[in-house]
């Protein structure tokens, strides 16, 4: 224990500084009650710091700072074996440090120390028995004033002293004000009292009840609230408005003060309104994609290149040259024009296409393996979203599945051992939406082509993501297979995803010989599974860009998303971090806005442990978690997605459009100062 005085603290011997050892308050900090907001850490030494205390209590001046509470009690009853004015001092003593002994010119310089031109008044010790009161208005000895400043605020002189004996005084305006004193209680560590819970707090009956009846909210549905909807959809929403919030009360989540707000009837009609509007809305709506992935299937995969918008708004409206052709007039393919091209890019014999992979897988093995075997590696039969398993479309399509090797290695004298004269299939599934590192092998395609080819079957290659170009050679730090090698090796079938690494509308790609896809299209199941016309026309104008891939990182969004630097996304970032702190001081300036390294992502099952670098906008509200801003963020008239990690919500730029930067500071708005998108 340190022995030496305190630093700035007078001296406890009687000739250095006038102030003696005050009893029980220098050995015990319990002397001092216990004030919220206080510290114990506040002793009896920081009180005589503060306030200029006598030696003799025969005249107390107290100069109270104009940020304090000051709490008045009448004193308690003087002892009755000492004569009054003994007690009196004794007890002033003991409650204020203060020890007997001292001068009252002592007491007058003492009590002057730093006191400005108003004099404080006095506080005179007086002889009177308990509860007595002075027609001066001055305290008596045994009353005490507790003085409590507001933690980490100044001490200032007051513009007065407050010792009013009287009434128990109302809280001031500039400070909290302290419980008062019993008058017989000496006990200065008395625990405050509870707090006092608000009406309904732990009755959730009594909480049911408070909300107002359905009749009582329909009568504030007026006229212009009748345009919006009729009555009885009115009456709908509010019932369902009222239903919500019941079971919040029920199962805890709301108590009585945010109930108080949420059943008002204004509130109440509020809610149905945001229904109704969300109804008149269209479903599939445009939204933000700020969650670093590129190709976001919940979110619409690729996003379109301006090129097939365009051509959506000239070619969709009215009629189309879809299946008839303009020379001699009669019917031809409907999806010619985007396998010529598929031609001119891949250098397959022919093309055709359906409405996704999926659909594409099943139509080959059926056309070209129903009810006889084919062979594919186990660790090739892989389950994509939404429980896809090629197992189970091999089985619908009627192909019989014969697995070879093991989950992580298979050799090329597997498939060959499995060749039966039922084989009539080898298959690949290429593994796009996971990866086996470490003892692992497959066979190469051109290894399985040459088997086939000795034994007199075809091979079908499921390339899922495919690509027309290599997307390694322009920066991006991985590679998917192309579909121009596997037709160069010999397959007989390719099939791939549209709207995936080449960036169109969802669409089953199936590239190969003629004698395949002539198969495919004599299959009944073709007609089922075609493409419609605004589908094929939106892939033939995203197909055209490939034909400048020296152009793509300005007119292919999904090209220019996956192929730029980290300096480029970084300089993205900072122009949205400067547009949300922009809308931030202008409104509510609660959010703290940041920009920061983050890994991006491809998607959609393509380059699955490749992350891209990339920069991204961190939000932080103040009072508001990060969900609860994410959330709020979704339900904006253009729904922005984020990521949330580490409780800070993420605005990835790599995915930001440059058009899309308005529309995030307008939702952060509403997120933050409507407080409702």
């Amino acid at each position: 224990m340190r022995s030496g005085p305190r630093k700035n603290e007078p001296s406890r011997e009687s000739g250095s500084s006038g102030l003696s050892h005050p009893p029980r308050c220098a050995s015990s900090r319990s002397a001092l009650p216990m004030v919220r907001g206080v510290s114990p850490a506040f002793s009896m030494a920081s009180w005589k710091r503060k306030f200029s205390c006598p030696r003799e209590p025969s005249v107390l001046k107290l100069a109270l700072p104009s940020n304090v509470s000051a709490v008045l009690a009448s004193g308690s009853a003087s002892s009755p074996a000492a004569p009054p004015a003994a007690s009196s001092v004794s007890s002033a003593g003991a409650a204020l440090g203060v020890g007997a002994g001292s001068s009252s010119a002592e007491a007058e310089r003492s009590s002057s120390v730093g006191a400005s031109s108003s004099r404080p008044r006095a506080i005179r010790p007086t002889r009177a028995g308990p509860g007595a009161r002075r027609s001066d208005g001055l305290i008596s000895t045994e009353s005490w004033c507790l003085i409590m400043a507001s933690p980490g605020r100044p001490w200032q002189r007051p513009p007065d002293l407050a010792t009013v004996e009287g009434p128990r005084p109302q809280p001031p305006p500039w400070g909290y004000a302290a419980p008062l004193m019993s008058e017989t209680s000496s006990n200065l560590s008395e625990p405050l009292p509870p707090p006092t819970p608000p009406a309904g707090a732990g009755d959730i009956q009594a909480l049911l009840r408070s909300l107002p009846p359905v009749g009582e909210l329909i009568e504030g549905v007026g006229e212009t609230e009748l345009v919006l909807a009729p009555r009885e959809e009115w009456l709908v929403e509010i019932r369902q408005s009222l239903s919500d919030l019941r079971a919040k009360v029920l199962s805890g989540s709301m108590g009585p003060v945010v109930l108080a707000r949420a059943r008002a009837p204004r509130a109440v009609l509020a809610a149905a309104r945001r229904r109704i509007e969300r109804r008149r809305d269209p479903g599939c709506v445009r939204v933000i994609n700020a969650t670093g992935v590129v190709l976001h299937t919940n979110l619409g995969r690729a996003a379109l290149p301006q090129a097939a918008l365009d051509a959506l708004q000239k070619h969709a409206p009215g009629y189309q040259l879809l299946a008839a052709d303009a020379t001699g007039g009669e019917r031809s393919p409907r999806e010619r024009h985007v396998e010529a091209l598929f031609q001119q890019l891949t250098g397959c014999e022919a093309a055709t296409v359906v409405n996704n992979n999926a659909s594409a897988t099943m139509l080959a093995l059926a056309a070209l393996a129903e009810d006889r075997e084919v062979v594919v590696a186990r660790g090739q039969l892989v389950e994509i979203g939404g429980s896809y398993r090629i197992p189970d479309v091999m089985r619908q399509s009627g192909a019989l599945l014969r697995e070879v090797g093991t989950t992580n290695r298979v050799h090329l004298n597997d498939y060959e051992n499995a060749i039966t004269d039922q084989t009539t299939l080898l298959m690949r599934v290429h593994t796009s939406n996971y990866r086996v590192e470490g003892f692992h092998g497959e066979v190469s395609i051109e290894d399985m082509v040459a088997l086939a080819k000795a034994y007199g079957v075809r091979v079908v290659d499921d390339l899922g993501s495919g690509a027309l170009l290599s997307i390694a050679a322009h920066g991006v730090p991985g590679e998917e297979p192309l579909i121009r090698t596997s037709l160069e090796a010999g397959v007989d079938l390719v099939t791939a995803s549209g709207d995936k690494l080449i960036g169109g509308p969802q669409m089953g790609i199936m590239v190969g010989t003629r004698e395949s896809i002539a198969r495919v299209r004599a299959h009944p199941l073709f007609r089922a599974v075609r493409c419609d016309k605004l589908t094929l026309i939106a892939m033939e104008a995203v197909l055209r860009l490939f034909l400048h891939p020296e152009k793509l990182a300005q007119t292919h969004p999904t090209f220019a998303m996956l192929t730029a630097t980290q300096a480029q996304v970084r300089k993205q970032a900072e122009v949205l971090a400067a547009r949300l702190r922009a809308t931030n001081a202008a409104t509510s300036g609660a959010v703290r806005v940041d920009v920061i390294d983050a890994g991006d992502a491809v998607g959609a099952g393509s380059l699955p442990t490749v992350q891209l670098p990339g920069s991204a906008v961190t939000l932080v509200a103040a009072g508001m978690e990060a969900g609860e801003l994410a959330r709020r963020l979704r339900e904006h008239r253009s729904p922005v997605f984020t990521t949330v990690h580490d409780h800070i919500v993420h605005l990835h730029a790599r995915t930001v459009q440059p058009d899309e930067v308005e529309e995030i500071a307008s939702a952060l708005e509403a997120a933050v100062v409507v407080g409702e998108a």
